[in-house]
């Protein structure tokens, strides 16, 4: 008599995945570079950008508890024309990159064999970059940029809906914030499961 051999939990994930981002707030204070005046709110509360998660990775103990690390990077970009009181037009060119690599612990449950529920708390390195440049209708120009590195943290839930033996739909939104701003990513991607 055969016995059909049961196969082992999968435990851990690797997942990529894509999104947008919206920002909630509007600090742009710029974290260890020493400016301490307050910039052009370019990117305000609303504004749209977008996510790529290039790396998540998870494990889960036999507790349901687990850990998560996630390598991400989101981006806003912002141009605007307007008419000056001395009928000069002027072109705004603004754009925002955070990047981050955070750690944290998780917990996970099944709603179904087949769908886990992830809820996720991660702190990390976070990276800002900001350029700004304006141009005019008379020929002249302007420009600045700056860059900072800091702590920052976020906390999120996701999906994992698996679709083969060793694969997985991912989705999933995380607040992010560090003091360069807040911002609300969502993602949509593919995980492999171990």
């Amino acid at each position: 008599m055969a016995v059909a051999a049961q196969e082992k939990p999968k435990k851990g994930f690797i997942s990529v995945g894509i999104g947008p981002s919206i920002s909630l707030s509007s600090s742009q204070s710029y974290i260890s570079n020493g400016q301490n005046t307050p910039p052009p709110q370019y990117f305000t509360p609303g504004t749209l950008g977008a996510n790529v998660t290039l790396l998540e990775a998870g494990y889960v103990f036999p507790s349901k508890i687990g850990i998560t690390l996630k390598w991400s990077g989101t981006a806003f970009i912002k141009t605007k024309e307007t008419e000056l009181s001395n009928g000069n037009i002027e072109t705004l060119n603004a754009e925002k990159g955070v990047g981050s690599i955070a750690i944290g612990p998780m917990y996970s449950f099944a709603l179904t064999p087949s769908l886990n529920l992830d809820i996720k708390a991660r702190i990390g390195r976070m990276y800002l970059s900001k350029e700004t440049s304006k141009s005019y209708s008379d020929g002249s120009n302007s420009s600045s940029s700056s860059k900072g590195i800091g702590l920052g943290g976020e906390f999120g839930v996701g999906i994992r809906k698996h679709f083969a033996r060793k694969w997985s739909w991912m989705t999933g939104i995380d607040l992010q914030g560090a003091r360069n701003g807040i911002q609300l990513n969502t993602s949509f991607g593919i995980g492999f499961r171990y």
